[in-house]
């Protein structure tokens, strides 16, 4: 999705909570699933900290689990290599988000390398519109294409959702 896509979506969202927010405020309760960040020393220090919760686990986002989100270094989406400022300040809006600092709870399925994807009925796929849709979305959320997965897993297998 092109960066004016994503800052239009973020925009909306945002004006909608916050219209909803001004008539009904604390009406909103968002959930953020943990996913880990790019980096993986940063993975690995903050699932050493939370080695303790056992999945699924809820946490509320608050006090020094808020502080432990995005510690600086880490990052949750990759930053384009020529990004504008605009796009540099689209960017670290999407870091925060994804990483769970505007939310309310945080929600924990397991390590990240525990994380798959579901198994996929390929007859979906057969479907190009669908499929070009998800791969699009896949790429957003990846930053790779169904088909660097498709050629070599079978689609209707559970698979990591981060593959290494």
């Amino acid at each position: 999705m092109a960066p004016s896509t994503w800052d239009s979506l973020a925009h909306e969202y945002f004006n909608l909570r916050a219209q909803i927010d001004a008539k009904r405020p604390g009406a909103w309760f968002v959930v953020v699933p943990y996913v880990g960040y790019l980096e993986k020393p940063c993975t690995t220090r903050f699932e050493r900290d939370t080695r303790t919760w056992r999945a699924p686990a809820m946490a509320q986002v608050a006090g020094a689990l808020k502080k432990r989100l995005l510690p600086p270094g880490c990052s949750i989406v990759d930053l384009p290599p020529k990004a504008s400022e605009e796009q540099r300040k689209s960017w670290e809006a999407y870091n925060n988000n994804f990483a769970g600092l505007t939310a309310d709870a945080l929600l924990y399925l397991g390590p990240r390398a525990s994380l798959t994807r579901s198994s996929t009925q390929s007859d979906l796929y057969l479907d190009q519109d669908f499929r070009s849709e998800i791969d699009r979305r896949n790429r957003i959320m990846t930053g790779k294409s169904l088909t660097d997965y498709t050629g070599k897993e079978n689609i209707a297998a559970s698979r990591p959702f981060f593959p290494d």
